[in-house]
């Protein structure tokens, strides 16, 4: 019988309409039977890059445990595997649910990986065994997060109290503000470059401004190309204003106009908005927020995706119509599957905490109060008062303290009262003390 797939079918097929196909253009460009050759004996690709590094992350951790305990790390042993998952959780402070949905399934893709073969059942009767032991035991911590959501109040009062003379607080601003707004990952915003920002919207009868803005890169998806939109009227007496400080920094940073990408270069667009790396971008969150008054670890970059939906859901807590609507709309905007579990798990005990028990049974349609949505009430403390003017002050002790007279009158009389900068400093050593202190801008 003849074959159906003949050559004068495909090329019948290939040359009907007179143009090459794409598969013609695909094995042009192989050009030679070797190339094809390698092309079929590529290796594979079993998992994602984020799958690829947890697993390196675990077999650190699995290595670390054997050589303390004397365990061989291959073959894996059920004895040894039933008291690695014990450790990580009595010992190693490791919650549940990263013992149980991170570490377990990397140890098994691990052994697939590398033996070709299902992941034997007694082995992973061991890895239930040790789960099971584990939540049975009063003493560990049932905490699935460590860190507390960043609301929209939150990062405000970090901008504000920043001091103005820092001279990367636009950026700073900025990236705290994009991140609560959209509840971007760090790998997301770290990923952002000044060409991902596709438009510019200004209306005629109103001075809102609508930035359209590309995300290329999420979680596990290097191609995620998702567009955002936010919102912001420019202005400089607003410390959330998302636009003035995108403004800013372009202009500060690349010498740049927001309202003219028709002039960005290339190159230019193809900088980096954020030019920090995602640890860098973590721990600067961490000082900025003890800097604000808040106790220390209390929050890390990740608490920004879950204050994103924590505020939203704050915002309209007393309309049970927007509250279905926020959840769809956050879902869309952070790129989850609508009141999904990996959505929901975002809602932390302190969200749940603001709800008015008394209020659900006596059937009021306003189940939350706005006395509960402050910071200090959401989080449970106090945080206090902080002045912008200490800051300053505070600031400009720092900088007598470290900076000579005659060299501040110097450059007083050669760049003016509010003008000069330390790029223009001619002493190489009271510069290095002013990057010590975090210092790149001095307003005398």
């Amino acid at each position: 019988m003849a074959s159906p797939f003949s050559s004068s079918s495909s090329a019948s097929s290939s040359t009907s309409h007179g143009a090459v196909n794409r598969l013609e253009q695909a094995l042009g460009v192989l050009g030679n039977a070797d190339e094809c050759q390698a092309f079929l004996t590529e290796p594979t690709r079993m998992w994602s890059a984020s799958t690829t590094q947890k697993h390196a992350w675990v077999q650190k951790l699995w290595t670390g445990f054997c050589h303390a305990f004397e365990f061989p790390t291959w073959p894996l042993g059920g004895v040894s595997l039933f008291n690695f998952v014990r450790f990580l959780g009595e010992k190693a402070n490791y919650a549940i649910g990263t013992i149980e949905d991170v570490i377990i399934p990397s140890m098994k893709r691990i052994f697939i990986e590398t033996t070709h073969t299902p992941f034997p059942h007694d082995l992973s009767q061991m890895f239930s065994e040790a789960l099971r032991q584990l939540k049975l035991n009063p003493g560990i911590a049932r905490k699935s997060f460590t860190k507390e959501p960043l609301l929209f109040e939150d990062v405000t009062r970090i901008i504000v109290a920043t001091s103005n003379c820092l001279y990367e607080k636009p950026l700073e601003a900025l990236l705290w503000l994009f991140a609560v707004s959209t509840g971007s990952r760090a790998i997301t915003c770290a990923n952002v470059s000044i060409g991902d920002i596709i438009r510019c919207t200004k209306t005629i009868d109103d001075p809102s401004i609508f930035i359209q803005i590309r995300l290329r890169v999420t979680k596990g998806n290097r191609n995620y190309n998702h567009t955002i939109t936010v919102e912001g009227k420019n202005s400089p007496d607003d410390p959330t204003d998302i636009v003035h400080w995108l403004s800013m920094s372009l202009h500060l940073y690349h010498g740049i106009d927001l309202f003219t990408p028709q002039a960005w270069t290339t190159a230019v667009r193809q900088r980096l908005l954020f030019p920090w790396s995602r640890d860098s971008m973590r721990e600067r969150i961490k000082a900025r927020a003890l800097k604000a008054g808040y106790p220390i670890g209390m929050f890390g970059f990740h608490s920004f995706r879950s204050g994103f939906i924590c505020s939203a859901l704050l915002h309209c807590a007393d309309n049970p119509t927007a509250r279905g609507a926020i959840l769809e709309m956050t879902a869309w905007v952070a790129g989850w599957a609508p009141n999904s579990a990996a959505q929901r798990v975002y809602l932390r005990p302190s969200a749940k905490a603001t709800v008015v028990c008394t209020r659900v049974i006596k059937g009021s349609l306003s189940l939350t109060d706005p006395a509960l949505h402050t910071s200090a009430a959401f989080h449970g403390l106090d945080v206090g008062a902080f002045s912008v003017s200490n800051t300053t002050e505070e600031f400009t002790q720092k900088k007598n303290r470290f900076f000579p007279r005659h060299l501040r009158q110097l450059l007083e009389r050669q760049h003016g009262q509010n003008t000069s900068t330390c790029s223009k400093l001619p002493v190489r050593g009271c510069w290095r003390r002013f990057q010590i202190l975090e210092l790149t801008e001095l307003p005398f």
